[in-house]
């Protein structure tokens, strides 16, 4: 910014010889004028640019937010890694899939998942999530397909689209959390969708709190019985319904859709999000500690329903089983988009469980053919829904029993404000209505 000052013309500063010549005082005298002057016109300067700040502040807001999403954007595009697939049952094309994180070399992070030229820059990418991303397309949508990752100020779009309608139509949002979890366990990822949809609902489910290990048909009932109430208390239209839900949340979700009550729901249903969801159980957990755990408790504590129903351990016949039954309901279908967040790192629920994929080695038991039935169930419904696999890798270092487990990869997507703040930056799309 360039601006023109009237100020008196500033004298030139005497050179040696003449200070000779001068007198002490008549020196002061000539340096207070000199430096009274350099003050006036400083002020001058702050007076013109404040005007011009009032005069251009809008601008100026608008210069600075649009600079920062760019760089942001610029930052979540260089954490993510994106593959196409034509089928459900393909394996992903990424080499690091194909082995525990921990035992990738710390070089091949740092050449492999950072662009170069991003390696001179300020962000600090040693420990730092990253997000390999798998997408299948519907074949009739196939032409149709919306790049997820090619507008360069998304937020100010999001909110622009938001604001724009006069009409009360709102998103609502419903929070499920998981084993033994609270209401306010989502809390911080729908804190960050909130900042780039200000207008939509979010409930956060509480009905379960105290009994999530009762059988989950029970609690699939009792939430949608809560949504219901919720959606006859709201005094907003509400037109579109999205489902955020972690660990056993995902398979309460999906219980309560087969509930007759949220029939009329349906067709506002929007986008289901479930992070470390075990929606094929516990069952092939190469974990061996957490399968010793479930061991014990199923052995000791009998009333723990939802344990075994995990395991296929709840009837005889595993075609009645809990988990079985669910694959054959519908459910994944009704949602215009499915995001499946996994973790390699999580040592509670198994990474192909999280994804609903098949084993990478296929087992030839009756548990292990009941498996694969169960898979090529929930494929065949979700063959004509808009699936995104996330697998994330958090980096994270932290050992001692919780690290043993894998229990801290398992809670990293909700208590990472890093992974959350990425995650909502990249994909807020899907809550886009």
């Amino acid at each position: 910014v360039l601006v023109t000052l009237t100020s008196p013309h500033i004298p030139d500063i005497p050179n040696d010889n003449v200070f000779r010549e001068m007198e002490l005082s008549e020196l002061k005298n000539q340096f207070a004028n000199f430096i009274d002057l350099v003050a006036r016109s400083m002020g001058v300067l702050w007076t013109e640019i404040q005007n011009w700040h009032r005069e251009h502040g809008v601008e100026i807001e608008r210069a600075f937010k649009a600079r920062h999403a760019d760089m942001l954007l610029e930052y979540c595009r260089s954490r993510v890694r994106i593959s196409f697939i034509e089928n459900l049952g393909s394996p992903s094309s990424f080499a690091l899939t194909d082995f525990p994180p921990a035992t990738v070399p710390e070089p091949f992070h740092f050449t492999e998942i950072i662009p170069p030229v991003q390696k001179g820059s300020q962000f600090n990418y040693r420990g730092q999530p990253f997000i390999l991303e798998q997408v299948y397309i519907p074949q009739s949508t196939r032409s149709h397909v919306i790049n997820l990752h090619q507008t360069v100020s998304r937020s100010g779009i999001a909110m622009q689209r938001e604001s724009s309608s006069t009409i009360v139509h709102r998103h609502l949002v419903i929070c499920v959390h998981g084993l033994g979890g609270t209401p306010f366990d989502l809390r911080q990822i729908c804190n960050y969708l909130s900042l780039y949809f200000p207008k939509s609902l979010f409930m956060f489910s509480s009905v379960n709190e105290n009994m999530t290990t009762a059988d989950i048909a029970i609690l699939g009932r009792r939430l949608a019985e809560e949504v219901m109430a919720r959606l006859r208390q709201e005094h907003s239209v509400v037109t579109r319904i999205s489902f955020v839900a972690h660990s056993l949340g995902g398979l309460i979700v999906r219980s309560a859709l087969t509930q007759p009550i949220l029939e009329p729901i349906i067709p506002k249903l929007h986008t289901f999000l479930t992070f470390s969801s075990p929606h094929l159980g516990f069952l092939f957990n190469p974990n061996i500690t957490t399968r010793a755990g479930l061991g014990v408790l199923r052995h000791v504590i009998k009333e723990k329903t939802c344990l075994r129903q995990l395991v296929l351990r709840d009837q005889p016949n595993l075609s009645e089983c809990f988990l079985y039954k669910l694959s054959q309901e519908k459910g994944f279908s009704y949602f215009k988009h499915v995001v499946l967040v996994s973790s390699r790192e999580d040592g509670f629920v198994p990474f192909h469980s999280a994804r609903v994929e098949n084993l990478l080695h296929p087992s030839n038991s009756k548990v292990g053919k009941a498996f694969e039935e169960m898979v090529q169930n929930l494929h065949n419904e979700m063959c004509n829904t808009h699936i995104v696999r996330l697998d994330a890798h958090y980096n994270s270092r932290i050992g001692g029993l919780s690290g043993l487990l894998g229990r801290v990869a398992h809670i990293l997507a909700l208590d990472s404000a890093h992974f959350c703040n990425l995650f909502c930056s990249l994909y807020w799309d899907f809550f886009l209505v």
